[in-house]
Formats: C-alpha cells, structure tokens, sequence
C-alpha cells in the first residue's frame, strides 16, 4: 500500500506529507499514518543517507522514537501538574512537530545519490 505511493513521489515527500497531514486534519486515522510513518522510514533513511551504515542509523531513528513515546506521558503529565492545562502541552508538541518538519524539509540526498543523478541526467 505505501510501496508505490513512495516510489511514484519519493520516499521523503511521502514521508513529509506524514507530518503536515495531522496539522490539516486530513488524517482521520492515527494507526494508520503510524504505520505508513514506520513502512518509510526505512526507505527513507537508505535514501537520504545511504546504505553503508543504514543499520545503525535507523536504529538510531527507531531508539529515538521509543525514547520520546516513553518520556512524552511523563512529561506532558508534569506539565499538566506545573500549569494545571493541557493548552502548553499541546503548544509544546506543536512546536517540536513544526521544528521537526522544518528540520526533515532541510534534509538532502546523500553525494552518492547525488552522482547517480548526475550520470543519469548525462
């Protein structure tokens, strides 16, 4: 299903359209863009940087994904404690989601990618 999604507009767009669908409301449901977020990154990762340490880097990826769902209960759950609101744990969370969409659209293939283009182009 996310195959050829990903192969007809690339991996990375597909993989940015992931984040800006829950700030539009397109995304009805969560499970499903979860999973088509994990069906990516894999594919992404290989893309943007490569395949010589594509092991180690997505399970950087995948360990710092753990990590925020671990901590992120905890941390909203003070946050609600310190200012009795959820408005600064969802102010929160939007900001680090538009941080982290701006930091994945700052994202280039890698050089070898970038030769194989070249060559292709003549």
């Amino acid at each position: 299903m996310f195959r050829d999604p990903g192969d007809r507009v690339g991996h990375p767009q597909q993989l940015r359209d992931f984040f800006y669908a829950p700030c539009s409301g397109i995304r009805l449901d969560q499970s499903f863009g979860h999973g088509g977020f994990y069906a990516l990154i894999s594919p992404t990762v290989a893309e943007f940087f490569g395949t010589k340490f594509h092991g180690v880097l997505l399970g950087m990826v995948i360990f710092s994904t753990t990590i925020g769902g671990a901590l992120g209960p905890f941390l909203a759950g003070y946050l609600f404690d310190v200012t009795n609101t959820y408005r600064v744990v969802f102010l929160t969370l939007a900001g680090t989601s538009l941080a982290a969409l701006m930091l994945t659209a700052t994202l280039t293939p890698t050089a070898h990618q970038r030769g194989i283009a070249q060559i292709e182009q003549g």
